[in-house]
């Protein structure tokens, strides 16, 4: 260039502005030649314009008025500024067009920047700031007409020159594709995302912009790299922090969220991040934050446990309950997120170096959480575990527990430490008790059980590590030398010293369940001293009833027995005493059983479900009996004693419950038969329901049976063996047979002397009892018409009165007609014909039979006691039994009387007839029908 060329070019450069928009230059309003004819008045004035419109929208752009558009401005050269100058006038020119990002489609915005592009050459000297203003809108008209004005080249936009030759909008896939493959356009998305998340001018444009963006950067990458995440926390991590905006928080948790379903994210980091997360609960509420934890704990398996500055901020929340309650409802899964929380909770509660109130704010939440939030059962079990191994390393540590009185004032008094936090483990455990207590009983079981593993464990070890002690010299006599019972004590003391942590914890446990649970079913119970066997192990009463031990549950029912009589006894454990000892009557061994028979727990069980019980249990026996001995030594003794303690409960529910005297009495009554082996217990039946039957009886009789003839002296020999044992047998039927006779005796006495109540009484327990209580009554009713026959009927009682043998001879016909034509009749035995499907058949030798069963005085016999063991024999005796009982009544009693019993004498006829051939009782009845 000449000299000449050089100085004209210099003194353009100083002429006015008026000169320098010459014809080509770039608008966004006009088009070039447009452009070079609008002058810098006119520009001015539509800058202030939009600029007017602007502030109206935003009052943000206020500030930027006077600064920017004024008269002034429009000799500004940016050429002609200094470095200072124009860092100066970027200064308000980036956030001015930061500003725009929000209203970037309004026609004021294109007003205001044709002056900036025009004046200030923004869209060469202020690039990054212009586009963050239109990133947004990438989509758009307005955005590629802006970016065909700008000065690409050299930057890391120059990709988009081919939109500024087709003037076409951006599509978002390839703006995503371009954020995968450029690492520079994806920082400049970032950083901008910080710089306009935050400050004076924030964009919630933008922030969605870069939110979406990022979601979907994220989605289509095939594999999120740690680059991509690297450059997404930044602006995630700004969007968290103190002091950011709604929007920016809003933001930040969904990119976070779209990153943990995608990536596996270090704990390190999440241990960062969670706590940011927890703490924008206060910015945008609880629900969201509260749900990108729980995505996050679904997503990310190595987070083992929640930061414990997020549980800080979380317990600042006092309806997070309610709010994980509404999730859960809606059906979230919050289950990953529940174990932490419960587990951060339980430890922060059991923690005696936490401060008081920080303790006091975690058992509290842990209890609403236990009882606001359905918790799955092995996290409720969770729950307690670690509870109780924090509540007996509290007992361990502070020593407490050796006297409960003492140290539960304790507690109270120290707030926090570590009985303040033994206090907050009782009261969250108690919580779970609640809503979860068959989760609680197993986590107490299980601490129970390992406890005792652990202590067995080091005693062992113990045993193993410490040398076996020289064997001193043993002086005459048998006593060690001082060397030797020295050497004892030291391995003793080295076992003891050894096995002493473990059987300190495992006190300590047991002292805080039986603090927590000690009036509910989760009471511990420990099985004894035998640490080496089932039985030695410490577990709750809802397991110990069904140990396989028998000692445990015998003593498992009576502890829980205890607990129920207490008044602050919980209704579940009531309910599992009750289940626990019908199930002990109904198919315990017998110890057990005569356990649950004495339980006071009892009076609770419905006389409905009891009775039933109490006669499963006496019918056990009573087999029992009839076997012998059994497999086990003393099982006979331990039947007898467990029948005696049912008959003990029947007589008792009887006088509780007056409505169910009848079936108590005919319960008792079904087993007061005797027979060679059944003869205690038929002497115990006969005693316990004497005093419910007709008024009061006397029916105690010795229950060895008074065996005739007495114990045989011991022989010597085979043959004299078998002899000797032949008589006894002869002698225990024999004393079964008399038993029999004075029972009978004593029932028909009774029944003749109790007046017209007395047969009403009878047809009652006639219809309640079993077979062989409808036979022993029968067999009542058979001397009863004997005596009457022959006139040696007590004196029945009359308005309280005893009348004459003569007065009351016609009713007692009457009575004894009536029951023995019921029997007949089938209305006692039609329920069980019904299930039985068969029908009374009366025996046709019935003559025979009743001449060999009973004797003249309607007395049973010897042979009696043996024709009654099987149902089938018990069918034929008392068929005989009661067609004896018939002739005689029919022969002796009053025509009246039998009218009156049976309405119309050709009724017993009828009955006869129906059923097996009697012969000359037949032949009786139509006698008496003619007479």
């Amino acid at each position: 260039m000449s000299v000449l060329a050089a100085q004209l070019a210099q003194l353009a450069g100083l002429k006015g502005p008026q000169e320098k928009w010459v014809r080509g230059k770039a608008s966004l309003l006009f088009n070039y030649q447009q452009a070079a004819d609008v002058g810098a008045d006119t520009l001015l004035s539509i800058a202030q314009t939009g600029v007017s419109q602007l502030i109206r929208l935003d009052k943000r752009f206020h500030p930027f008025s006077e600064p920017l558009f004024s008269r002034a401005a429009v000799g500004v050269s940016r050429d002609q500024l200094t470095a200072q100058e124009n860092a100066d006038l970027d200064a308000k020119l980036n956030p001015f067009l930061h500003l725009l990002a929000d209203h970037f489609l309004a026609p004021a915005c294109f007003q205001v920047l044709e002056f900036c592009i025009r004046r200030y050459r923004v869209h060469e000297l202020n690039l990054p700031a212009l586009l963050a203003a239109a990133l947004p809108y990438h989509s758009t008209n307005e955005f590629s007409r802006l970016i065909q004005l700008c000065a690409l080249k050299g930057t890391i936009w120059e990709w988009l020159t081919p939109i500024q030759e087709s003037g076409a909008p951006l599509p978002r896939p390839s703006l995503v594709q371009r954020c995968a493959n450029d690492e520079a356009v994806l920082k400049f998305v970032t950083a901008t995302a910080e710089a306009l998340g935050s400050g004076p001018h924030p964009s919630r444009t933008y922030l969605s912009f870069f939110a979406v963006t990022a979601c979907e950067l994220v989605a289509a990458a095939p594999q999120v790299s740690e680059r991509l995440v690297s450059a997404l926390l930044p602006p995630v991590l700004a969007g968290l922090s103190a002091g950011s905006g709604r929007d920016f928080a809003a933001a930040s948790l969904m990119v976070l969220s779209h990153l943990a379903a995608r990536a596996a994210l270090s704990p390190k980091l999440l241990a960062a991040v969670l706590p940011l997360v927890a703490r924008a609960s206060a910015t945008l509420g609880l629900a969201t934050p509260l749900m990108l934890i729980a995505h996050v704990a679904n997503t990310q398996p190595q987070l083992e446990a929640l930061p414990r500055k997020a549980l800080n901020h979380l317990l600042a929340q006092p309806d997070l309950a309610a709010q994980l309650s509404a999730l859960q409802a809606k059906g979230a899964r919050l289950a990953p997120l529940l174990r932490l929380l419960l587990s951060a909770l339980a430890a922060a509660a059991a923690s005696p170096d936490e401060p008081a109130p920080t303790g006091a704010a975690a058992a509290a939440l842990l209890r609403s959480l236990v009882l606001e939030v359905d918790l799955q059962p092995g996290q409720a079990r969770e729950a307690a575990a670690q509870l109780l191994d924090a509540g007996a390393g509290l007992i361990v540590q502070s020593g407490a527990g050796d006297g409960e009185e003492g140290s539960e004032q304790e507690e109270e008094d120290d707030e926090g430490g570590a009985g303040g936090a033994l206090r907050r483990v009782r009261g969250a455990l108690r919580a779970l008790d609640l809503r979860h207590p068959e989760e609680v009983d197993a986590a107490v079981n299980a601490a129970l059980t390992d406890a005792r593993r652990q202590q067995q464990e080091e005693g062992q070890g113990a045993a193993a590590a410490t040398p076996a002690a020289p064997t001193a010299a043993t002086p005459k006599g048998g006593k060690k030398g001082k060397a030797g019972a020295a050497a004892a004590s030291g391995q003793e003391g080295a076992s003891a010293a050894a096995t002493g942590g473990a059987a300190a914890r495992r006190e300590a446990l047991f002292r805080l369940v039986q603090a927590c649970f000690g009036a509910s079913a989760h009471a511990p119970v420990d099985g004894g001293a035998d640490a080496d066997s089932d039985a030695g192990e410490a577990q709750t009463l809802a397991a110990a009833v069904h140990a396989p031990a028998e000692g445990v549950r015998i003593m498992a029912i009576e502890k829980l027995d205890k607990v129920c009589a207490s008044p602050g006894a919980t209704e579940a454990a009531r309910k599992l005493l009750r289940g626990s000892l019908l199930d002990a009557l109904r198919h315990d061994a017998f110890p057990v059983a005569a356990a649950a028979a004495a339980a006071r727990g009892l009076a609770d069980v419905p006389g409905a479900d009891l009775v039933p019980g109490l006669q499963a249990l006496l019918a056990r026996a009573a087999d029992a009996a009839a076997a012998g001995h059994g497999e086990q030594p003393g099982s006979a003794k331990a039947a007898l004693a467990a029948a005696r303690g049912a008959l003990a409960a029947v007589a008792e529910l009887r006088a509780r419950e007056t409505a169910l005297a009848h079936a108590c009495a005919a319960a008792a009554l079904e087993f007061a038969l005797s027979d060679k082996r059944r003869r205690k217990l038929a002497a115990a039946a006969a005693a316990a329901c004497g005093p419910m039957l007709f008024g009061g009886l006397d029916l105690s009789a010795d229950d060895e049976g008074g065996a005739a003839g007495g114990k045989a002296a011991k022989g010597k020999g085979k043959g004299g063996a078998v002899a000797e044992e032949g008589a006894a047998a002869e002698g225990k039927r024999a004393a079964a047979a008399s038993a029999n006779r004075a029972l009978v005796d004593a029932l028909a006495h009774g029944l003749l002397a109790g007046g017209a109540g007395a047969w009403d009484e009878l047809g009652a327990l006639l219809e309640a009892g079993g077979p062989r209580c409808r036979h022993l009554l029968l067999l009542a009713l058979l001397r009863a018409a004997a005596l009457l026959s022959s006139g040696g009927a007590p004196a029945a009682k009359r308005g309280g009165k005893s009348g004459g043998a003569a007065a009351g001879g016609g009713a007692a016909f009457e009575g004894v007609a009536r029951c023995l034509v019921g029997l007949l009749a089938g209305g006692a035995h039609a329920r069980e014909r019904e299930q039985q499907h068969q029908q009374l058949l009366l025996p046709s030798d019935w003559e025979a039979a009743s001449s060999e069963l009973f004797d003249d005085d309607g007395l049973p016999t010897q042979q009696h006691a043996s024709a009654v063991l099987s149902p089938a024999a018990l069918s034929r005796a008392h068929g005989a039994a009661l067609l004896r009982a018939l002739h005689l009544t029919l022969d002796a009693a009053p025509p009246a009387a039998l009218a009156a019993a049976v309405g119309r004498p050709e009724a017993v006829f009828a009955l006869l007839a129906r059923h097996a051939r009697a012969g000359p009782l037949l032949r009786r009845s139509r006698r008496t029908c003619g007479s």
